[in-house]
């Protein structure tokens, strides 16, 4: 922890400036020394703190007094620098009596902040992260500050729209392959939605239905518009989707954030139907989501029974 003395304050504007043990300044506000009892500081007085990232600059944070001179309370500074620092303690009344000096007046002063502690190079042009940027394909620059910020700097191409926000929320949005990204994670996103995917018209032979799951392309599949569902809705880049993918058809899918479980579909004869989905078992695997990997027969069905969209938004979050 960092250690100085006083250098100045002034209690009336409420800051001043401690003078480093290393010979640095480093600017320290009222709001800082509300430790310990201390309320405010003196020149000379020895103190201890931490250094603090400020909108300008370091400043010293959670200033504690230390034990130092007569009564553990304070001393004289350090190596003097100048005469206004070696002045008398004491000025003089027009009668001649010797009173304390008090504080220097840091009214007509601004406060001056440490040039060097926590100064950091800059690595936006350093030649190794450059190379580095060049050969991930990066070609954008992200933000960074010690204060809080956005969580993410998008470009507004990148935001959804309200009226996407609100499809995606209700009857889904229809995209080509191209508008669906495949997150790190292994879960899918449309611009900065996380979100889960579905096709909106199941094609009209199971047998070349990549979005069936094997139970489904059984003769006791119910007619279009039952409780059963036939296709599964799609929560990451699963074996399904990647064959669906490999297979160059050109997919049209629908992104969707409902938590609901129910979803539009067209049949292959045109008439529209709103139908509860199941999730995919091989997007379960995928994640493996709650251990879904090691767990296998009547347990797996259960699970995808029990699967939670609220719960996975939840877990891994709508907003990127």
């Amino acid at each position: 922890m960092p250690k100085g003395r006083v250098k100045a304050y002034n209690p009336d504007k409420g800051y001043g400036t401690i003078l480093l043990d290393d010979g640095q300044e480093i600017f320290v506000h009222g709001s800082a020394i509300q430790t310990d009892g201390l309320k405010v500081l003196e020149a000379g007085q020895r103190v201890r703190f931490e250094i603090a990232m400020g909108p300008q600059g370091p400043l010293a944070a959670n200033v504690r007094r230390m034990a130092d001179g007569p009564g553990g309370y304070r001393a004289p500074m350090d190596s003097p620098k100048s005469s206004a620092e070696t002045r008398s303690p004491f000025r003089e009344t027009a009668e001649g009596e010797a009173l304390p000096a008090g504080p220097p007046d840091l009214s007509r002063e601004e406060p001056r902040l440490a040039s060097s502690v926590l100064s950091l190079p800059r690595f936006d042009n350093h030649p190794t992260f450059a190379r580095l940027r060049r050969l991930m394909g990066a070609t954008r620059l992200g933000r960074f500050s010690p204060l809080p910020v956005t969580p993410l700097d998008i470009l507004p191409q990148d935001q959804v729209s309200e009226q996407e926000m609100a499809h995606l929320a209700s009857r889904g949005l229809d995209v080509v392959e191209g508008d669906v990204r495949l997150l790190p994670d292994g879960t899918l996103a449309f611009k900065n939605r996380r979100v889960l995917l579905y096709i909106r018209t199941p094609p009209s032979s199971t047998s070349e239905d990549l979005d069936f799951d094997e139970s489904w392309r059984s003769p006791r599949r119910r007619s279009f518009g039952a409780e059963d569902p036939g296709p599964r809705f799609h929560i990451a880049n699963c074996r399904t989707l990647e064959s669906m993918r490999q297979s160059g058809r050109g997919h049209r899918y629908v992104v969707s954030t409902r938590t609901d479980g129910q979803f539009e579909l067209v049949s292959p004869g045109g008439s529209v139907a709103t139908r509860s989905l199941r999730v995919c078992k091989n997007c379960l695997e995928r994640l493996d989501w709650q251990g879904f990997v090691r767990v296998s027969g009547q347990e797996r069905d259960r699970r995808v029974d029990a699967f939670s969209l609220s719960e996975f938004f939840s877990f891994y979050g709508l907003t990127l």
